[in-house]
């Protein structure tokens, strides 16, 4: 947990009558739950009282003021990778504060449209977008799935080899894993979910029926072990972290001792 510093200042001597041009400063302590690298006062709510703005941590916190130097944490909304930088201002017209921040790890900056809680959409559960993607996908070949669940291009780092990938490249090679092993699936064997990312340990399995890493069809049953990072954005897969044990299984296969 990171606090930020609030400080408020007092007259030299803490008195109202001493002279305002000479102040000392009372060092508030205030815990925002995450790292902070950027703050912006503003009045968010528009009730007169000037409120804070926190980004750091992958989330922009809001916390309300009531006028008097006091602040209460309201929300923490997910802000992508590093936000290091805010500012704000009515970008879609509606007499709402929206805001915009800086990211300093990829190519992207965060817009949060401000909205009545009422119109907010509920957060989709990814416990179930994961059982998507792997179970209806990967394990039963009903690749549409992914045009509701994966983004049109994934930023995708397969053991510290980055590249930017598009859906129908990702729904491609399902499709080849597939062909060479009918009866495949991805068993889904842990699942954490911590804001928009999912960690997934899952076991690859299927019967190799077909040419596969060069190698004709040998009948064997083969599993590999995957481990995986999956971020999302309104419900869609848009960065996946992998490594696996290839060496498995390229040694299932007879490729290697």
């Amino acid at each position: 947990m990171r606090p930020i510093l609030l400080f408020a200042g007092l007259t030299a001597c803490g008195t109202a009558n001493a002279d305002p041009g000479d102040p000392t400063f009372d060092v508030h302590h205030i815990d925002v739950g995450h790292p902070s690298s950027s703050v912006l006062v503003a009045d968010h709510d528009g009730d007169g009282a000037l409120d804070l703005l926190v980004s750091g941590g992958g989330r922009v916190t809001v916390l309300l003021g009531d006028g008097s130097g006091e602040f209460s944490v309201h929300e923490a909304v997910d802000a992508g990778e590093h936000p290091v930088d805010l500012a704000a201002g009515d970008l879609d017209r509606d007499g709402r504060m929206d805001l915009v921040t800086a990211n300093d790890d990829g190519n992207r900056i965060a817009v949060l449209l401000a909205r009545e809680r009422e119109e907010r959409q509920s957060a989709p559960d990814l416990r179930e977008v994961v059982e998507r993607i792997f179970g209806d996908g990967w394990s039963r070949g009903d690749v549409t799935v992914f045009s509701e669940t994966v983004a049109d291009t994934v930023r995708f780092d397969y053991a510290g080899d980055v590249r930017v990938v598009t859906r129908e490249e990702l729904t491609s090679a399902v499709i080849r894993w597939r062909k060479a092993f009918p009866d495949l699936t991805m068993a889904v064997d842990d699942v954490v979910v911590e804001g928009d990312r999912v960690a997934v340990r899952a076991t690859l399995s299927g019967t190799h029926e077909a040419p596969w890493l060069g190698v004709d069809a040998t009948g064997e049953h083969v599993e590999m072990a995957v481990m995986m990072f999956l971020r999302f954005e309104e419900g869609r897969m848009v960065e996946l972290w992998e490594v696996d044990d290839q060496l498995g299984l390229r040694r299932q296969l007879g490729i290697v001792e």
